[in-house]
């Protein structure tokens, strides 16, 4: 973030300084909240995460971002056999989210977004992002990749 000072006048009874500052973004920020429905990890953030992201920020880079947040208040990933909540959730090789991820993602007006059939799509600002990584309704269930790959993952 980048603040110009404008315009800053010294005046001499009591030596006044006044001044006006502009204050300019270069990146544009949105605010997503993602609530995870996952015992172990809803310990640290029992009624979601709230953060900001660059403005072309997808789904993947808000779990990307919660991992991160994650991380720094715990130390490493609480669920025992995975790394981050990425894995536990995305198919790195398919560029998908696994089957039996229930995910549902919507924006402050109610708005529906199917970020299922793209987790790459530039989320709007305010969109809530739910994820349950082992929804109970599903019966295809996929074993998630436990080795460490960034295949896919940093496009």
């Amino acid at each position: 973030m980048r603040i110009e000072i404008l315009k800053e006048t010294l005046k001499e009874p009591g030596k006044h300084i006044s001044y006006s500052a502009h204050v300019s973004e270069d990146l544009t920020m949105k605010r997503i909240t993602l609530t995870v429905r996952q015992a172990d990890a809803n310990k640290f953030f029992p009624d979601g995460l709230q953060f900001g992201l660059e403005d072309n920020a997808s789904a993947l880079d808000a779990v990307k971002a919660f991992d991160e947040k994650l991380r720094k208040r715990c130390g490493q990933f609480p669920v025992k056999g995975f790394e981050s909540l990425l894995q536990m959730v995305y198919h790195p090789h398919e560029d998908r989210f696994y089957k039996q991820v229930a995910i549902q993602a919507f924006t402050a007006s109610g708005q529906f977004l199917n970020i299922r059939e793209n987790a790459r799509t530039s989320l709007p600002n305010d969109t809530t992002i739910i994820l349950v990584p082992q929804g109970g309704c599903t019966t295809d269930y996929e074993e998630p990749i436990r080795q460490k790959t960034k295949q896919n993952i940093d496009k």
